[in-house]
């Protein structure tokens, strides 16, 4: 089957060691490691010309190369996923657009995908990502849920781990249902000039603060473009227990 969107590379950063879940691409869900998921739900989208792991682990590289992907291996040091893939492009050929996803989400549907490389081919932003409804006050008090608001032209004002915005004249137990909260979906698109720019930024005050790095480049003055996807599904691994959840599911089918 041809690809909908040509000349297009996914890259997956996938780290060893992780302070809240050590290994994580390689725990077991259901038959298959973490990273195996990751990599297939790519692959089975069908929408990249090229799908390549980047890792710093010879282990992680070993899982990834039995399951017929590509792997780079990279420097250990690298700080974020961002740093990761920008060391891994620079050995590819020129794409005219690269895809940052993440090594531990499972994506379930990619709706919003073909819209996410439509803005980013018209080229008005630098960076493009994704956001879907937030649906339960849960998700919206959770500090691990980033939020984001954006203009009416699709271009990100903020990002945080707080609720943003805030709602001043109702309850919060009555936010959700009165107003449309966004959570940030960690996919972005970008070209490899851009990638390379961004990586050599110096961390910034509200990236510090609240350990997110789209904020540093926010806050250097780069355009981060938004595109709503209602109906994204995909399931992240960040904590033991998010572990446990995704493998109970698995097993009930």
């Amino acid at each position: 089957m041809r690809k909908k969107n040509r000349n297009t590379v996914a890259l997956i950063p996938a780290r060893y060691g992780s302070s809240r879940l050590n290994a994580k691409p390689l725990k077991k869900i259901g038959s298959k490691p973490l990273l195996q998921h990751v990599y297939e739900s790519a692959r089975d989208s069908n929408q990249f010309d090229r799908i390549i792991i980047a890792t710093d682990h010879p282990l992680i590289a070993d899982i990834g190369e039995s399951i017929g992907a590509e792997v780079v291996l990279t420097d250990v040091n690298h700080q974020s996923g961002t740093d990761r893939c920008a060391e891994a492009a620079r050995i590819l050929d020129e794409f005219d657009l690269i895809v940052n996803i993440q090594g531990d989400e499972i994506i379930r549907n990619w709706t919003g995908i073909d819209e996410l490389f439509s803005m980013m081919r018209e080229g008005i932003f630098d960076v493009g990502t994704l956001a879907c409804p937030i649906l339960s006050s849960d998700e919206l008090n959770s500090s691990d849920i980033v939020k984001v608001v954006f203009d009416k032209m699709g271009k990100a004002l903020y990002f945080s781990r707080a609720t943003i915005p805030f709602v001043r004249d109702l309850p919060d137990e009555q936010w959700v249902s009165n107003f449309l909260f966004f959570r940030h979906i960690g996919i972005y698109a970008y070209t490899n000039r851009v990638l390379q720019d961004i990586s050599s930024l110096s961390p910034s005050g509200l990236e510090l603060t609240e350990r997110l790095e789209q904020l540093r480049w926010l806050e250097h003055g780069y355009d981060v473009g938004v595109v709503e996807s209602p109906m994204w599904e995909s399931m992240g691994i960040d904590t033991e227990e998010d572990l446990k959840r995704a493998r109970m599911e698995f097993q009930n089918g």
